[in-house]
C-alpha cells in the first residue's frame, strides 16, 4: 500500500486527468496506469448530466505532450481549447501542432437535448415516407 501510494503521489497531477463535464474537472479517485497491477479493482463514480452537457475522456499523453523546446502542452492549454468549445479533433490536432509525436485519446460525448431527439426522429419518419410514397 505504501509503496502503491508513493507511485501515485510521484507521478504528475496531469497523469490523473479526470473525466471532463463542461470543461470543469470531475472529482474521481486517483488511479494508476492500465497495466500496473495485476488485478486492479476500479471505483464507480456517479454523476448526473443534462442536455447539450460534453463529457471528455483525455490521455494523459494530451497534457503531457512535450514541444522540441521541452514545454508541456499542460492542463492550462487543454482548458484554452476547450473555452473555444474544441472538439475532440481540435484537441488532438492542436496536440500535433504543439510537437506531441506519440499517440493521444480523446473522445468527446455530447448529449442530445429530448427535443432535438424527437425533431431528429420525426424528420427521419417524414424522410422514409416520402421514399415511400
Amino acid at each position: 500500500m505504501r509503496a502503491r501510494h508513493a507511485l501515485r503521489d510521484t507521478r504528475p497531477q496531469e497523469s490523473r486527468l479526470p473525466p471532463l463535464i463542461n470543461g470543469e474537472p470531475l472529482e474521481v479517485e486517483g488511479t494508476l496506469p492500465l497495466g500496473m497491477i495485476e488485478f486492479p479493482k476500479f471505483s464507480v463514480v456517479n454523476f448526473s448530466v443534462s442536455g447539450s452537457d460534453r463529457l471528455l475522456l483525455v490521455s494523459d499523453r494530451v497534457v503531457e505532450a512535450t514541444n522540441s523546446k521541452g514545454h508541456l502542452f499542460r492542463f492550462e492549454r487543454l482548458q484554452a481549447l476547450l473555452k473555444n468549445r474544441g472538439t475532440a479533433a481540435d484537441i488532438a490536432n492542436g496536440v500535433g501542432r504543439f510537437g506531441q509525436e506519440d499517440d493521444v485519446s480523446v473522445i468527446s460525448v455530447t448529449l442530445v437535448a429530448e427535443q432535438e431527439t424527437a425533431l431528429a426522429q420525426s424528420l427521419e419518419q417524414a424522410s422514409l415516407l416520402s421514399e415511400s410514397g
